[in-house]
């Protein structure tokens, strides 16, 4: 859906090549050139009115009569974008998208919409500006949208769906959408808004990895991750393009593989997938496995690394100069707990270990060693709190990395119990 920049639409405000006429004074002349334009568009017909009855939409309540619809529109309908002339604005019939099974933001959208309000659910366009690189005068209506998704209001509240992102769980809008300028189409009247974002708190990935060490320095290790948010659609897109899609078990294994950092030889069994269902808001992958030479037995002491995964994937590149900002992407929250079974015989060396805190208005982190009986626990927690770091930070926040990085490096020494 690629509108013309403003200075090229006051040309066609008469109509022609837009379709119609078309008033920039307000939003709500967007809003009533836009419905004029969609309006034979969407309304259901009977064969709207049969899909509807068929995928389970009809006679449902309100919010899983939307949740149904929604589904069908990201799942069953392929993304293909064919935008020519006036269909650069006007979507295709929900009618046409549905015979054909495939369509782009605005052609999914509208048939989404028009199933809705097949049942007598208020539906509503929205159009939507995902470049938020370039600036964007919010108080000068214009077309400068660049995509399509829809809204209901369920229980009061507004709720936004992009049936372009078949991993997205209901509620969940992809990160290109978040926080992007948007107009509501509500019938002739413009809404402008800010499309919601999710906190960090909404956004995370938790490891929970146990670790057995063997007296040849190996280690039997269990380890589950369980993604939420951004991550757990993240997951499922890597899951979905991965070349062996019908290979249920070798798609999570090449995961695994990706994310450990070991230097060790990683053998992998019992690998599990849950939540892979475009409608599952947590993804979980399991597996167990064995760490060959993991561990050094050297005399009297006993090294090992026991961050197996980092929470950070490195130190980025010095510019003392730098004149832009550094994306940090959404906000969102990585945990981890490890505990690791000390063998018999030894004990970890932790009285000196106070923890880690690291503490900064775009990112914190936090690290606790702690034993347990036998068992070392490490918990881990990083945290990004904004978007994007401003220019005369970047300097503080690399050495902020820096730090993160090494301790992230840090060994366990163990000693032989005396």
């Amino acid at each position: 859906m690629d509108f013309f920049p403003p200075a090229v639409l006051l040309r066609f405000t008469g109509g022609g090549e837009l379709g119609g006429k078309l008033s920039l004074d307000t939003w709500d002349g967007v809003a009533a050139w836009y419905s004029r334009l969609t309006a034979d568009r969407v309304e259901p017909d009977k064969h709207i009115v049969r899909i509807a009855e068929e995928k389970g939409i009809a006679g449902q309540a309100p919010e899983e009569a939307v949740r149904a619809a929604y589904r069908y529109a990201k799942g069953e309908i392929r993304y293909v974008a064919v935008e020519l002339g006036i269909g650069r604005f006007e979507p295709r019939k929900a009618k046409s998208t549905a015979e054909a099974l495939y369509g782009d933001c605005k052609d999914k959208s509208t048939l989404l919409i028009s199933l809705l309000r097949s049942q007598g659910i208020d539906a509503d366009y929205v159009l939507v500006r995902t470049d938020n690189v370039r600036p964007f005068p919010e108080n000068l209506p214009s077309l400068r949208f660049d995509h399509c998704i829809a809204s209901v209001t369920l229980g009061g509240e507004r709720v936004f769906m992009d049936p372009t992102c078949e991993e997205c769980p209901f509620g969940y809008l992809p990160p290109g959408d978040q926080g992007a300028f948007a107009l509501i189409i509500d019938g002739e009247r413009g809404i402008p808004v800010k499309l919601p974002r999710t906190a960090s708190s909404e956004n995370v990935l938790l490891d929970e990895i146990t670790l057995e060490l063997n007296a040849d320095g190996g280690a039997a290790f269990r380890h589950k991750r369980t993604c939420t948010g951004y991550y757990g659609v993240w997951l499922k897109s890597f899951v979905e393009d991965s070349e062996d899609k019908k290979n249920n078990e070798l798609e999570p294994i090449r995961y695994f593989e990706r994310i450990y950092r070991t230097e060790a030889e990683v053998d992998l069994t019992n690998v599990q997938i849950r939540g892979r269902d475009a409608d599952a808001d947590t993804v979980t992958l399991a597996a167990e496995g064995v760490l060959s030479e993991f561990a050094q037995y050297a005399g009297d002491y006993l090294i090992l690394d026991p961050n197996i995964t980092s929470v950070v994937m490195g130190v980025p590149p010095e510019n003392a100069d730098r004149k832009t900002s550094f994306g940090l992407g959404d906000p969102r929250t990585w945990r981890k707990v490890i505990a690791v079974e000390i063998p018999e015989g030894w004990v970890p060396v932790l009285k000196d270990d106070a923890g880690v805190d690291l503490e900064a208005d775009y990112l914190s982190y936090r690290q606790r060693r702690e034993l347990s009986g036998s068992t070392v626990i490490i918990r881990t927690e990083l945290e990004g709190l904004k978007r994007a770091v401003a220019p005369e930070q970047y300097t503080e926040m690399r050495e902020l990395m820096r730090k993160v990085v090494d301790n992230e490096k840090r060994e366990l020494v163990c000693t032989r119990n005396p």
